[in-house]
């Protein structure tokens, strides 16, 4: 491993390590803060011993689990991650690519490689995240903080993208090739395409559809006029950004996200809000559009102009090319599939739900979908539950959103695999809102105890009388 990566890596050690224990005293309440910060703004680390690259977040989870588990030891109790919604789930899905892998080794003759167990361990890694946040019991300043350094994030990473499509301060020199390298730095700075705190378009793309539902959810339930202003702003921006970045996935996405939000909002009762915020998105979108499409280049508006007939875009005949021999693989196998194969199959498909059949057959994608719906569950319940919490209202209809979005991202891009960004600020930003179950239970028993109490006291009352 690069020495710059080793001192990058002890770094945030310390860092985090610092942040976590104080005074003696494990302190859960700012790791999530920690990992949303160093998922969005953090560049990946290369280990060249290794082909993988390992993020900031990775490290900071290793460091939260041992100190974790270092302190349950002293105090004679277990960690219970299985505690957390839809952990059977990841079970059941990680049962599913063992059988998978194993039924595609003994009867096609291709034994899994040292590679294919990376997908397991990629499984664990975001199993744990969502688990360790929805197990951490964090206070309403922690959860808001949270949320505050998503949003501080993203919009750092917006402000990044404007300053790679103007070149400003010639960051395209020096600070986007941290991210962005080879093929996507090239697409950059040829075509304008930005990458953000991202390494690829398309992915910081995705980074600002998910910061533009948070942000219309947070103009929508916002308590004070201030508080919505500036939503309003913001999510002009992620807009502005997300236009920069030429992905038409995302912007397909963006719209589905927009539309789950005002959805679910609607059904709040936010009714007039809804309406008008629905009026306001649109011109958003159509003042945005007008202004980058008076301004971009040739090539920039083809690419925007093939959104009326996607079928005929050169990108989406190549990646039609691609589907269509993995299908044919799928067929041939179409209940259990082939494992990942990384060895001898492409392991970049376009589309990540032909990936997933391809790789782990119905069987595996059904497992797949019921996790995430199991997980969709969990914010529904807990929106459900929630009254006063305008906040939590918020995420967690935010949060429904994206899933349905990056759901039809994955349509042509992938969210799962080959993406050290998009899964794990998911994962992280579910848990921490899971974790807010026990203040929601909390606020039903004391109910239940007071209406109870009148109850008695009500009877007693006419008994007497």
């Amino acid at each position: 491993m690069d020495t710059t990566a080793l001192l990058a890596i002890a770094l945030i050690f310390l860092i985090s390590f610092g942040v976590i224990w104080r005074r003696g005293h494990l302190s859960l309440q700012w790791v999530p803060t920690i990992f949303v910060l160093s998922i969005i703004l953090c560049p990946l680390l290369p280990a060249s011993n290794f082909d993988l690259r390992i993020r900031p977040d990775e490290v900071g989870l290793a460091i939260v689990l041992f100190s974790w588990f270092a302190v349950s030891v002293a105090n004679r109790r277990s960690l219970n991650l299985f505690a957390a919604p839809a952990a059977k789930w990841f079970g059941l899905f990680g049962l599913c690519m063992l059988v998978s892998t194993t039924y595609a080794g003994t009867r096609f003759g291709t034994p899994p490689s040292g590679r294919d167990f990376l997908e397991f361990a990629k499984l664990l890694e975001y199993f744990l995240l969502f688990a360790a946040m929805a197990t951490i019991k964090l206070d309403g300043i922690a959860f808001k903080r949270v949320i505050v350094a998503a949003m501080a994030a993203y919009a750092c990473s917006a402000m990044l993208g404007f300053a790679q499509y103007f070149d400003i301060a010639n960051v395209n020199a020096s600070i986007s090739p941290v991210y962005a390298s080879g093929h996507n730095l090239g697409a950059m700075l040829e075509y304008s395409r930005v990458t953000g705190t991202t390494g690829n378009p398309n992915v910081f793309g995705a980074t600002m559809v998910i910061a533009s539902c948070l942000t219309l959810a947070l103009a929508l339930f916002g308590k004070t006029p201030t508080l919505r202003v500036f939503a309003w702003i913001g999510l002009g921006m992620f807009i502005g950004a997300l236009s920069l970045a030429q992905s038409r996935t995302a912007a397909i996405a963006l719209c589905v996200g927009f539309i789950v939000t005002l959805t679910l909002s609607f059904r709040q009762r936010f009714i007039g809000r809804v309406a008008l915020s629905a009026m306001v998105i649109v011109v958003l979108i159509a003042a945005i559009g007008g202004i980058v499409l008076s301004s971009a280049t040739l090539h920039e508006q083809n690419r925007y102009r093939e959104l009326k007939d996607p079928a005929s875009a050169g990108t989406f005949k190549e990646r039609l090319a691609m589907w269509e021999p993995n299908i044919r693989l799928w067929e041939q196998s179409p209940i259990l599939g082939y494992g990942p194969a990384k060895l001898t199959m492409d392991r970049i498909v376009d589309n990540e739900w032909v990936l997933l059949l391809r790789r782990y057959g119905v069987l595996g994608m059904t497992a797949f979908i019921l996790l995430f719906w199991r997980i969709n569950q969990a914010l529904k319940k807990l929106r459900l539950q929630t009254r006063a919490d305008t906040l939590l209202i918020a995420v967690t209809i935010a949060l429904q959103a994206i899933i349905i979005s990056m759901a039809v991202y994955m349509l042509a891009a992938t969210v799962y695999n080959d993406s050290f960004q998009l899964m794990p600020i998911l994962m992280v930003l579910s848990g921490v809102a899971c974790s807010q179950q026990h203040v929601t239970s909390k606020k039903m028993a004391v109910t239940s105890a007071h209406v109870w109490s009148d109850f008695q006291y009500r009877t007693e009352l006419g008994t007497h009388s």
